[in-house]
């Protein structure tokens, strides 16, 4: 399994990782972002072939939440079309 990062800071908050199994299964979700707990939840599936792009994705509803909490969220159409163009800029890094 892909090892996950450490707990990272975002603003002042600071946002766990773990694994769920049960995300995939019964969610239909790769990740999954919880505000109020700072919990980014992943399902095993994803390492196959788009943990960087969920990760990414992830971190961004956090920045959102983080950064622009009066001024509203991105749709989830937007995070996934910003998360798809980073992860293909971070990916040969």
């Amino acid at each position: 399994m892909i090892n996950l990062p450490k707990p990272l800071i975002v603003g002042i908050s600071e946002y766990s990782f773990a694994y769920d199994n049960t995300l995939y299964d019964l969610h239909n979700e790769w990740g999954l972002t919880d505000i109020e707990k700072k919990a980014v939840r992943i399902a095993p599936e994803a390492q196959d072939t788009n943990f960087t792009d969920t990760v990414v994705h992830e971190l961004l509803h956090a920045i959102t939440a983080e950064w622009l909490p009066k001024s509203g969220s991105l749709t989830e159409a937007q995070v996934t079309m910003l998360a798809h163009g980073l992860t293909q800029i971070l990916n040969p890094l």
